[in-house]
């Protein structure tokens, strides 16, 4: 069952560029329609709501929906799901992958905001947030800026399931400390402490210059997720019962929760 809570939902599956309103995001939490700023779509054949044909791990063809930014084409989405007070937690999933990618350097997801680190002549410009480019996840803080030990690479040959938590309260080991969290498919990748200055004002933005980006679903959550639930959500996410039941074999999740 899907983890309760969620305060946004987006799904690509059952949207057709036909549609009226097709521009619309639909939040299945709240029934109401987010209104995101398109940028260079066609709404033709090649992007938009389409079809895409997969294929499992059994072999068998799965049809699947997907929201496709071809290169150059991009979406911003009036949601903030890094803005948050030292206190709270936060969770971002998002099922993407980057096709045709002439540039890995380029960002195709970015929820951040731009910042000057330093002083004087010592200043750089740097951000704060979510930067995920076509086969790296970066996630960085006001106090925390290193790159190589915040940033995870992915192989974008597949889809990602991509969750960021960040729990200002997590215990592990018998530590406690804020910890921001990166998982694929489930899997935690990172895990470092932060100051709980981690407060991004930015919508989210998909699309990138240089990759064409399918997105197949959002989901945020106004709390930090565990990582059972994380796991348990990868299963949910997966396009066929088969591939379900690989992952619950793979995470030993039973029917009834681990």
């Amino acid at each position: 069952a899907a983890t309760p809570g969620a305060t946004v939902l987006v799904k690509a599956n059952g949207r057709s560029n036909s549609e009226s309103g097709r521009e619309g995001l639909v939040n299945i939490v709240t029934g109401g329609t987010i209104t995101p700023i398109w940028s260079n779509m066609t709404w033709s054949s090649v992007d938009g709501w389409l079809r895409r044909l997969m294929t499992d791990r059994a072999g068998a063809s799965v049809e699947v929906g997907v929201m496709r930014t071809l290169s150059g084409e991009s979406v911003e989405i009036p949601i903030t799901p890094l803005a948050m007070r030292a206190s709270e937690g936060r969770t971002l999933e998002i099922m993407i992958q980057p096709r045709n990618v002439r540039n890995y350097d380029t960002p195709i997801i970015q929820c951040l905001d731009t910042v000057t680190i330093g002083e004087g002549a010592e200043a750089v410009t740097s951000f704060v947030g979510l930067k995920v480019t076509g086969d790296r996840i970066t996630l960085l803080t006001t106090n925390r800026q290193n790159v190589d030990t915040q940033t995870v690479k992915y192989d974008c040959d597949e889809p990602i399931h991509l969750a960021i938590v960040v729990n200002p309260v997590y215990s592990e080991a018998g530590s406690a400390f804020a910890a921001c969290m990166v998982f694929i498919n489930g899997q935690r990748q990172r895990i470092f402490a932060y100051d709980r200055d981690l407060n991004v004002s930015s919508h989210l933005f998909i699309g990138s210059a240089d990759a064409d980006v399918d997105t197949f679903d959002i989901r945020t959550y106004d709390k930090a997720l565990t990582h059972g639930e994380i796991e348990t959500k990868c299963v949910n996410w997966e396009k066929s019962l088969y591939d379900k039941a690989y992952m619950k074999n793979l995470f030993n999740i039973r029917e009834n929760g681990k």
